[in-house]
Parts: C-alpha cells; sequence; structure tokens
C-alpha cells in the first residue's frame, strides 16, 4: 500500500497493464521436481523457447513443428546440442510427439505438444509426466 497522500505519477505503469501480453510462466514446484533439477540448461533453455510459442487453446498453435535446427537456431548451440536438448525433453516428459517427422519429398519436423497444458488437438487433459519423472538408478 502506497503512503497516505501518496498520488500515482501519470507515467507510472499499472501493474496490470500487460497481463495480455504474450508470457512463458514457470512454476515453482516444477523447479523443485527431479525432471527439471537434472536437465542440461539447453533443455531448460529450449522448454521456456517451446513455452513461450504457445499461446493458449483455441489460439491456432495446437503443435509445435520443432527441429534440432530450429533449437540450435533459437537458442544459438549446434544441431546435436539442439537434438540431445529435444531428445531430453521427451524423455523427461516435459514433451510429447505428437506426429513423427517425416521424409520424403518435402522434409517436416517432429510436431510436439507440451504436457502441462491439455492436448488441443485430441482434448486429452494434460498428462503432466514430469512430475512422475525419476531419476534412473543403476
Amino acid at each position: 500500500r502506497p503512503p497516505a497522500g501518496f498520488l500515482r505519477p501519470a507515467i507510472m505503469p499499472k501493474a496490470t497493464t500487460y497481463r495480455d501480453h504474450a508470457h512463458a510462466r514457470v512454476y515453482l514446484s516444477w523447479l523443485n521436481k527431479p525432471a527439471w533439477r537434472t536437465m542440461s540448461l539447453a533443455g531448460r533453455c529450449l522448454l521456456i523457447e517451446m513455452m513461450a510459442d504457445y499461446r493458449g487453446p483455441g489460439s491456432g498453435n495446437r503443435t509445435f513443428r520443432w527441429s534440432c535446427r530450429r533449437a540450435a537456431k533459437a537458442l544459438g548451440i549446434s544441431k546435436t546440442t539442439g537434438a540431445r536438448a529435444l531428445i531430453e525433453l521427451e524423455t523427461r516428459g516435459w514433451i510429447v510427439v505428437v506426429k513423427v517427422a517425416g521424409f520424403g519429398g518435402r522434409n517436416k519436423p517432429a510436431e510436439y505438444r507440451l504436457t502441462m497444458f491439455p492436448c488441443d488437438v485430441s482434448g486429452e487433459p494434460a498428462s503432466r509426466a514430469f512430475e512422475r519423472w525419476e531419476v534412473q538408478r543403476n
């Protein structure tokens, strides 16, 4: 609360000014999961990039087409590291392959969906598989 007699300057923006802007929200409970703690920095950054791409249900971007080249370009890393980051996100339960990559006349990258949100294509609820992922012990 502002002190008594305080007047808000006209140039100071309200806290609600940016609520409609696109953003990527990462919850603290996710950061404490083993699926996040054991992930590489490239994997973490790629997840944030993918979440920033997601615009919510009914927005027209039902799935994401990500390739190792796109991941590499977005993060400024090599294609090999981009491929490792995609595999890491999939094995830890952050993303699921909706459509496998195609090889033929026109190469199309695989389509993914984020598991923390309901599927816009099939309507199935969010699986949140990353919450159940455990470190593999030998």
